[in-house]
């Protein structure tokens, strides 16, 4: 409660902040923070960052880029967790990539690499620390009510409702995700054919197969 007072109220004013400084350890830093707290590593320091030079190139070309320009635009991604008393791990740092319309994009890395948390920062699942991620042209973080109708996300682990069958999952889903009324039967329709699914529609969903329960 005293580093939420701190932050909130006495940090504002300048005389209180070499006090506040002895807290900032315990404190869960905000991206801005955490910049001028670390800073970026010097060129020549062992622990730089060496990086190849298409990704370098893709840093640029996304730089340059504006968000409307990319449907899935992410510039500078970085995350920051607290892991204990004055510790810190970064998960993501400093990732930029853009892809364009009809694109198969994935992400590869050794198990805690931090792909993850960049698919948690496409969805608004986690708050990034430093950076932008935008879909459509919207800010994920100021506009995700306008970005989430242009996502569809299979997470790692089947999130159905099993009790449920495949088609009140889908109206469900749709309802969630703000479908209109109005075109919401066609479009769970479709979306069964699509995938194959119109002999399982009034199944429960925990009867089906693993592989219908991912392409549910």
């Amino acid at each position: 409660m005293l580093i939420l007072f701190f932050e909130a109220i006495v940090y504002r004013n300048c005389w209180a902040r070499c006090f506040y400084f002895i807290f900032n350890c315990c404190y869960r830093a905000t991206s801005r923070q955490l910049e001028d707290g670390y800073g970026d590593l010097p060129a020549n320091s062992s622990d730089a960052e060496v990086k190849d030079d298409d990704v370098m190139a893709e840093e640029k070309r996304v730089a340059a880029a504006k968000p409307k320009e990319m449907p899935v635009r992410v510039n500078q991604l970085k995350k920051v967790f607290k892991t204990g008393l004055c510790k810190n791990l970064t998960a993501v740092n400093n990732v930029s990539f853009g892809l364009e319309t009809g694109e198969c994009f994935a992400l590869l890395g050794v198990n805690g690499a931090g792909k993850t948390t960049v698919f948690k920062s496409l969805t608004n699942d986690t708050v990034p620390t430093g950076g932008r991620v935008s879909i459509g042209g919207w800010d994920v973080q100021r506009w995700f009510g306008f970005a989430r109708k242009r996502i569809g996300y299979c997470p790692q682990h089947n999130t159905i409702f099993e009790q449920l069958s495949v088609i009140e999952n889908l109206y469900l889903f749709a309802r969630i995700k703000g479908v209109k009324w109005t075109v919401r039967k066609s479009l769970v329709n479709r979306t069964i054919e699509k995938m194959n699914l119109q002999d399982h529609k009034y199944k429960e969903a925990g009867t089906l197969s693993g592989g219908n329960k991912r392409k549910l």
